[in-house]
């Protein structure tokens, strides 16, 4: 997706970013 970490179009790369901000 274009932007990194939204849910809305969540790619492979989106997914692991959302999770690496949710649970850092």
């Amino acid at each position: 997706s274009s932007i990194p970490g939204t849910p809305i179009e969540a790619g492979p790369f989106d997914t692991v970013v959302l999770f690496k901000i949710n649970y850092n």
